[in-house]
């Protein structure tokens, strides 16, 4: 059995091979590679939750970026970046300074997995539910800023 500290070398281990093999034009490995690496992650999130959720979310989610770039494979894109909405929604209850913005990224790539899937409707149904979102915070921000320090 690894210690923490051997799971995380592996894991970063994985990590690079994805990039690497990504930016070499050998997307199919990368994507293998992917899947290895969100299956342990998978594995880890079981014996300790806390400390790899966040990492299961960033590996779904870049499953799913993987298949909208590469045009392949939406079914599981789906399955992928839907685990990670699910993920962060959790995550950014607990932590919205933290985790927000990468909710709002997976939203992004989910809209862009439904287009890839011929679900045109649902993902401009989304675009449009971010950008109302995005309109509301701006707002708040300028209200805030407006206001000064209480």
């Amino acid at each position: 059995m690894l210690s923490e500290r051997g799971r995380k070398a592996l894991i970063a281990g994985y990590e690079r091979r994805v990039t690497g093999k990504s930016e070499l034009g050998r997307r199919e490995e990368a994507l293998a590679f992917n899947e290895e690496a969100t299956g342990i992650y998978r594995r880890l999130v079981q014996a300790n939750p806390a400390a790899y959720l966040p990492d299961l979310a960033s590996s779904s989610l870049a499953y799913g970026r993987m298949c909208v770039n590469m045009q392949t494979n939406f079914t599981e894109a789906l399955e992928a970046v839907t685990e990670a909405v699910n993920i962060y929604e959790r995550l950014t209850e607990q932590l919205p300074a933290v985790f927000a913005e990468r909710l709002f990224a997976a939203y992004q790539t989910l809209a862009n997995v439904l287009d890839g899937l011929g679900r045109v409707d649902e993902a401009a149904e989304l675009r449009r539910q971010l950008d109302e979102a995005t309109a509301a915070a701006r707002t708040r921000v300028t209200v805030a800023f407006r206001k000064g320090p209480e």
